[in-house]
């Protein structure tokens, strides 16, 4: 069951968008080899990256992916995570936490 979701948003104005796609693959490598959920996408635009994870528990996904956000520090200064504890229609918990180094 995947109910709970990782979101990263971060400033972003480049029109290269490349940085974003090595980020979200080394999300998605480190997501899938620990059995953690998915990468489900990005959303860039008005100067913001959002990047969604999702899978079953929040703070594992948060504490997987930890290692590649600290790798990618520069590009995501400024960003935060927000981490949802259950569906999103059910109005579930929503906890706001700095990203490393950021």
């Amino acid at each position: 069951m995947a109910d709970h979701c990782v979101t990263l948003r971060f400033p972003f104005d480049a029109s290269d968008l490349d940085p974003v796609f090595e980020l979200e693959e080394a999300l998605s490598e480190a997501i899938e080899s620990a059995e953690a959920g998915e990468l489900d996408g990005n959303d860039v635009g008005q100067g913001e990256c959002v990047l969604y994870m999702y899978g079953p528990n929040a703070d594992e996904l948060l504490r997987v992916i930890q290692p590649v956000l600290v790798t990618y520090n520069e590009l995501l200064e400024g960003g935060h995570a927000v981490l949802r504890y259950g569906p999103a229609e059910d109005g579930a918990r929503e906890v706001t936490v700095a990203l490393p180094n950021t």
